[in-house]
């Protein structure tokens, strides 16, 4: 029968079992989200991309139906009214198109010295959060929930991958629990026959 000690490492494995697919759900649900994030950015740009072009040929078919369609009177005393207007305001305008380059020219000096600075703090943050994965020491790693960028020594665990873990864990655990309850210093372990015995009789 299974002893308290072997019942006691049992439970403390299945709530650190539990934390690793915590954290295993948790590591893939932000790699998602990143990549969807990703995405719809791409997407967005595209579709933006194509409005313009959109908006620009539909500009030049506009241009070349009012170049092909004569002016009738009314457009053409419509176009002379807006002229005289247009030399009404124009004095006035010169004035305020000044004071507009002005102020969009700070507008876009401040807006380029955002973006650099946030282009500088996601390049640091991106390089923060870089973790050479294939070069990781395995054995030297401190915390196997976190090796780097909040990412899981696991991170690429599957199904199978589990199990196995799971499996060398059992055996590891029944071959320690069946030496620490048989009591016995003439029997160090469990024949590779009667292993299955044993296993069903611990699991």
């Amino acid at each position: 029968t299974p002893s308290d000690w072997f019942q006691q490492k049992w439970v403390e494995w299945q709530k650190a079992l539990q934390q690793w697919h915590a954290k295993h759900g948790e590591y893939k649900a932000s790699v998602a989200k990143k990549e969807a994030a990703k995405a719809a950015k791409k997407a967005a740009a595209a579709a933006k991309e194509a409005a313009k072009k959109e908006a620009a040929a539909k500009e030049s078919e506009e241009k070349k139906e009012g170049d092909a369609a004569p002016m009738d009177e009314d457009k053409e005393e419509k176009a002379e009214k807006k002229d005289e207007e247009k030399e009404e305001k124009k004095e006035e305008e010169e004035e305020k198109w000044v004071e507009w380059q002005k102020a969009l020219q700070q507008w876009h000096a401040k807006h380029g010295e955002y973006k650099a600075s946030v282009a500088k703090k996601e390049a640091a943050k991106a390089a923060e959060e870089t973790v050479d994965f294939e070069n990781v020491d395995v054995f030297g790693v401190n915390d196997i929930m976190n090796i780097g960028a909040s990412t899981p020594l696991f991170k690429d665990f599957q199904f199978e991958d589990w199990t196995m873990m799971s499996l060398r864990f059992e055996l590891h655990l029944l071959a320690h629990a069946f030496r620490h309850d048989v009591e016995d210093p003439e029997r160090t372990g469990i024949h590779l026959d009667h292993l299955a015995f044993y296993y069903n009789k611990y699991f």
